[in-house]
């Protein structure tokens, strides 16, 4: 599987080019801190001028809640889970949900189900590779 540092660089780059294409900037020419502080300032301007939603969200593996949920206290987004469901509820405002945070989710999810599917191609090619020859 993609090392735990290429997964990273992976998702911080999809975090710049979400907050790249909300400023209307270059992605080359973002940080990731200056990423950071633009999800939260677009969070904070949709919070002006909008209501906030629950928006639910089902994210199945618990490591992955943990992800989300650090993303959404990075940008300034509510998120809890309501008794008896499974799913997570984030509040803010619908355009940060569908603008910002669920690109950046998604892109984060893309990468880490690519490395899962490259680690098992790697496996199954060395449990091809350990038949033996008859």
């Amino acid at each position: 599987m993609a090392g735990s540092n290429e997964i990273l660089s992976k998702i911080l780059q999809a975090e710049i080019e979400v907050a790249a294409r909300i400023s209307s900037r270059e992605a080359a020419g973002l940080t990731t801190p200056e990423a950071v502080r633009t999800l939260r300032a677009f969070g904070l301007r949709c919070s002006r001028s909008a209501p906030l939603i629950e928006a639910q969200i089902s994210i199945p593996e618990p490591e992955l809640q943990h992800v989300v949920a650090e993303l959404c206290e990075r940008y300034g987004a509510g998120l809890h889970r309501k008794p008896r469901q499974r799913l997570l509820t984030i509040t803010a405002t619908h355009a940060f949900v569908d603008d910002a945070l669920h690109p950046v989710i998604q892109a984060m999810l893309d990468v880490v189900i690519a490395a899962r599917h490259e680690e098992a191609r790697r496996l199954i090619a060395e449990l091809r590779a350990s038949m033996p020859d008859e």
